[in-house]
């Protein structure tokens, strides 16, 4: 079977690239949070996992708000050419 492309498969693309993006934060927020128990106290640990979630949170809003998706209408149901 031959898998068919366009808005579909555009979608499911964006949503993988973000699972994946979410995936490498978590991985280095895990990281960060770690090398901070082991050269920091408890306290350290805490504070940088909270500037880890506040960045990521930055970088996930701007994300949302810079792409090209269904609320900017470019993925949604294409566009008639208009006669000329």
């Amino acid at each position: 079977m031959i898998a068919k492309s366009g808005p579909s498969l555009y979608r499911l693309n964006l949503i993988r690239d973000l699972r994946e993006r979410e995936v490498k934060s978590e991985q280095q927020h895990r990281l960060a949070v770690i090398l901070a128990r082991v050269t920091g106290g408890r306290d350290d640990g805490i504070m940088a996992a909270g500037l880890l979630l506040a960045a990521f949170t930055v970088y996930f809003v701007m994300s949302f708000i810079t792409r090209d998706g269904p609320l900017q209408g470019s993925a949604g149901t294409p566009r008639r050419a208009s006669p000329s």
